[in-house]
């Protein structure tokens, strides 16, 4: 039985891997292949002269799979983390906002001149940014966290980032690569202003050919319809969109200098606590005071309010579902990442939470805007397509006109 249970086997390696005769008539390359086909059954299409493998042919095959496993061995260890590094990187980083009102207002890192002071909150900003030119379709270039936000920074779609993004700073400081710098700022970000410990993993390599954020990155004032489009492209579920856009906001606010279409002035907090991170903005949300277009379409749209109302009234579950989502996009394009655990078997960043942080991140109820109950400019934008809708009738009435004199 196992002797037929072989030759059936055989029979079937044999078919599958069948060359066709044409090539059998190189009988010098196949027996220079034949060693490196020992699973095979050569028997079945291996010329008679190479029925017998040479020893010489056998020891060049040998020191091309040594060759092979010191390649890979040394393509792995290129880019090796080590838990040291990543603890040195990451307290490096929170050094530059655990100063005073670091979670809020950075006066010392970032000048006034500035679009934006948010330190902390420009961290996690490029996080969004980095990621969000995302595009599984494109197999050549998909983008994701590869760290073409620090080549394009200059773009409309990452207007403020150029002269604010302060991870600038740790660039060439470190031997995390630039896009691992990225997210690790973020999640340190994240944790010292009081969310949640995010595990950080280590092993995005920057793009070879950075990739244009042009048409990829979702902006505030593209449609509700197409951010949607693009989030779900990115592979993104209705809930992590909640999580993930307006679960963010709640750090910082709008400036005029990055969003010269929602206010004039130059910092209005997205929540009561924009310099902590937590579950107030969707309080603020749930009650309908929203900022940008997105949060409005979001937290205005019935299928999604649950949500809003589910993380307004639990901050456990904010962290919770948070954490999972921003997992999700921190391993876009997905590719092997490795977790950085230190020898007890910790995972998550060893990063304190900022002292006085509530008392820094928290602002006056009364400087939030009032509450809404239409899509900020989406009222003038709708007066702008009925002007040019009546203007297209014109003139297809006149055309209609000149064609019947």
């Amino acid at each position: 039985m196992q002797a037929k249970g072989k030759r059936q086997l055989d029979q079937s390696v044999s078919i599958r891997y069948r060359v066709p005769d044409s090539v059998i008539q190189c009988q010098n390359f196949y027996c220079a292949l034949s060693p490196l086909l020992p699973y095979f059954n050569r028997s079945s299409f291996t010329p008679p002269s190479c029925r017998v493998v040479s020893m010489q042919a056998r020891s060049l095959y040998v020191v091309f799979l040594l060759l092979v496993a010191s390649f890979a061995i040394y393509a792995n260890a290129a880019y090796n983390v080590t838990i040291d590094e990543v603890l040195e990187t990451s307290k490096n980083l929170v050094s530059f906002i655990e100063i005073e009102k670091g979670c809020m207002i950075s006066e010392v890192h970032m000048k006034p001149t500035n679009p934006s002071q948010n330190l902390a909150a420009l961290w996690i900003r490029a996080l969004f940014h980095d990621a969000g030119t995302y595009q599984p379709n494109d197999t050549a270039h998909p983008g994701g966290m590869d760290g073409s936000l620090l080549t394009y920074a200059g773009m409309k779609e990452h207007l403020g980032l150029q002269n604010s993004l302060a991870t600038l700073f740790l660039l060439g400081r470190t031997t995390l690569s630039d896009p691992d710098v990225l997210a690790l700022a973020g999640l340190a970000t994240i944790k010292h202003c009081g969310g949640p410990s995010i595990l950080f993993e280590a092993g995005r390599v920057k793009a070879a050919e950075p990739v244009n954020p042009t048409g990829r990155m979702p902006e505030d004032t593209d449609s509700y319809a197409h951010i949607k489009s693009r989030m779900t492209a990115m592979g993104f579920t209705p809930q992590e969109m909640v999580l993930l856009i307006s679960g963010s906001h709640t750090m910082g606010g709008t400036h005029v200098g990055i969003s010269p279409h929602l206010t004039n002035s130059s910092f209005v907090p997205f929540d009561s606590t924009p310099g902590v991170f937590d579950n107030d903005i969707f309080k603020q949300l749930v009650a309908g005071r929203c900022q940008t277009r997105i949060d409005c379409f979001l937290s205005q749209d019935p299928t999604l309010k649950p949500f809003y109302e589910k993380y307004a009234n639990d901050s456990i579950a904010f962290f919770d579902d948070y954490t999972a989502a921003m997992l999700k996009m921190l391993r876009l394009p997905p590719r092997p990442l490795n977790a950085v655990i230190d020898s007890d078997g910790h995972v998550h960043l060893e990063v304190p939470v900022h002292t006085n942080l509530v008392a820094e991140g928290t602002v006056n109820v009364s400087s939030l805007p009032p509450v809404r109950t239409s899509v900020p400019g989406e009222s003038s934008a709708t007066s702008l397509r009925a002007l040019n809708g009546l203007i297209i009738a014109m003139i297809s009435v006149l055309l209609l006109v000149f064609a019947t004199v």
